[in-house]
């Protein structure tokens, strides 16, 4: 099954967005109450179609589908269903995979958190606000920091060239 270009109403099958098909939730990626819910998964280092044929039984176990975006400067875009909360679904998908896999979630329009996978293992994550769900310890707050260097090492050339403290300018905007 494709995903659709174009209006509701013409409905016209566009081949480069391909929905991977698992089991459907209902679940809503906005709530008044709350805010908003949206999550992506990228990936970069192996073909597009290895990553399509891995969805559908991550997506059954997950109770999600996908929808799978082409590849574009060497990364591929998933979008889950469940607006991208679960990071279980990015962590299955990096050890299924083997390569670099970053998860970037909103959620309520108060947190921004993202994990980052090398070859299967996390070696990154961050959370805008780590006591969000509950209190944390000092050790787990250090560990949620981030650590940008090595969720990219190199930044846009010129970002580099023009900013030389690029990383610890960076690491100052998330500590506020």
């Amino acid at each position: 099954m494709y995903g659709t270009c174009g209006s509701a109403l013409n409905n016209t099958p566009c081949p480069a967005l391909n929905l991977v098909l698992g089991v459907r939730r209902r679940d809503g990626c906005y709530n008044a109450r709350r805010g908003t819910n949206f999550g992506s998964i990228h990936t970069r280092g192996v073909d597009r179609e290895v990553v399509r044929r891995v969805l559908p039984e991550i997506g059954k176990k997950h109770s999600c589908v996908f929808l799978l975006a082409p590849e574009i400067d060497g990364w591929i875009a998933i979008y889950p269903s469940d607006c991208g909360q679960d990071a279980e679904v990015s962590a299955e998908i990096a050890g299924r995979l083997k390569t670099a896999v970053l998860h970037v979630i909103l959620h309520d329009d108060d947190l921004f958190n993202y994990t980052f996978h090398s070859k299967g293992r996390l070696v990154d994550e961050f959370s805008s606000k780590p006591d969000y769900f509950g209190k944390v310890t000092e050790a787990r707050r250090q560990a949620l920091a981030g650590k940008p260097e090595v969720t990219c090492p190199q930044p846009a050339p010129r970002a580099g060239k023009m900013f030389p403290g690029y990383w610890p300018a960076l690491r100052r905007s998330w500590a506020t």
